[in-house]
């Protein structure tokens, strides 16, 4: 008989999405794009970078370019798809990107800043990436009272004992999505807090010639429920920090 200790670890492999998972992204990003009246759409020949957390791969993918190219620090198995062939994937540490200068039309990072001790070449390297005229969506973690509530339960906890947690929410049965939500709130390695308005003078002071602050979200976005009720602000701040960035 396999011990338990033995099939947490097996269960390790398969914390990953599915296409179920990249089906209810879509509904997710889809709802934040119209709220706050954006639309993204690309000829063939344009290309595009995802950089991070592939779950809105299928998403992207479909915005009428299939020159898609995607960075992380470990390939996930969900571009093993025929759906997702044509997907160029490179390994990153996210120091330097090695693509050349001008490269993508569009970039769309949808949370890995937050997690980076060295946020600020890696926001350099995607200016240098982009085109003139070229779009980011980059999604971060605002500052806030709510945000730094966990911050001690979170270094209490090491490494070992976080995945443990995550091991023993997938056999009960929670689905990946929200398993990284649990992991995003409380169980992170590093978590960087933006200020607003000092973020958006450091995406002027490299070059970012616009800059779209998306007030809206879906209904579990703290921006969104800060733009229903102003009052929230005091505890949420900002709220999630979403923005359209234009070289």
């Amino acid at each position: 008989m396999q011990s338990a200790e033995h099939w947490l670890i097996l269960s390790l492999n398969r914390l990953e999405y599915n296409y179920k998972d990249l089906l209810e992204a879509d509904k997710r990003i889809s709802e934040r794009w119209k709220r706050n009246k954006i639309k993204f759409k690309f000829t063939r020949d344009k290309s595009i970078l995802i950089a991070g957390t592939l779950n809105y791969i299928n998403k992207i993918n479909n915005l009428g370019t299939k020159k898609i190219f995607a960075i992380d620090q470990s390939k996930p198995k969900i571009l093993e798809l025929n759906k997702f062939n044509n997907i160029v994937f490179n390994k990153t540490n996210y120091k330097k990107i090695y693509f050349e200068k001008n490269k993508f039309d569009f970039i769309f990072c949808n949370g890995i800043l937050s997690h980076l001790t060295f946020w600020k070449k890696t926001l350099k390297e995607f200016q240098r990436l982009l085109k003139p005229g070229g779009k980011l969506w980059l999604n971060l973690f605002g500052d806030s009272k709510f945000r730094r509530l966990p911050i001690n339960i979170s270094k209490k906890i090491n490494k070992k004992e976080k995945d443990i947690i995550k091991k023993i929410l997938f056999l009960e049965g929670w689905n990946i999505q929200k398993i990284n939500y649990i992991q995003n709130m409380f169980f992170w390695d590093n978590r960087i807090l933006f200020k607003k308005k000092k973020i958006e003078k450091y995406f002027s002071d490299i070059g970012f010639k616009k800059i779209n602050f998306l007030k809206r979200g879906i209904d579990t976005d703290l921006s969104e429920k800060v733009f229903k009720k102003k009052s929230l602000r005091s505890l949420y701040n900002d709220g999630d920090l979403r923005y359209v960035l234009e070289k």
